[in-house]
Order: C-alpha cells, then sequence, then structure tokens
C-alpha cells in the first residue's frame, strides 16, 4: 500500500467534503491517536469524531 502525505490526503478529505461525500477513516491507530489523526486531516471540524476499537466494531451488528 503507497504511503500518502498528510497534505495530499488532507486535500482528497476537503475535496470529498466539498462533493457531500461523508468520509471516513480505518485505522490500526490506537482511538486517540485514530482522532487526532483525524482532525489534523480536516475531520470532526462540524461534528465529533468517533472512533472505535477493534473490539466495539466487534461487538456491533451488521
Amino acid at each position: 500500500m503507497p504511503i500518502v502525505s498528510e497534505d495530499t490526503a488532507s486535500a482528497a478529505v476537503r475535496a470529498c467534503q466539498a462533493a457531500g461525500i461523508q468520509v471516513k477513516m480505518i485505522t490500526g491507530n490506537y482511538a486517540l491517536t485514530a482522532v487526532t489523526i483525524a482532525r489534523r486531516m480536516g475531520l470532526g471540524q462540524t461534528e465529533e469524531v468517533l472512533a472505535y476499537t477493534g473490539h466495539k466494531l466487534a461487538q456491533m451488528s451488521d
């Protein structure tokens, strides 16, 4: 998987949001780290950033 710079990823997030696309992020980081990264990339500007651990996801139903 290619590594994308934060600037490139942030620009992609902004473009998606401008087009009305609701952006979701999946990462293997700890929840607090994931929230921090999401905010730096422009997610959560108008709503709360939610982070679910793998354990929480496993408990959710489809």
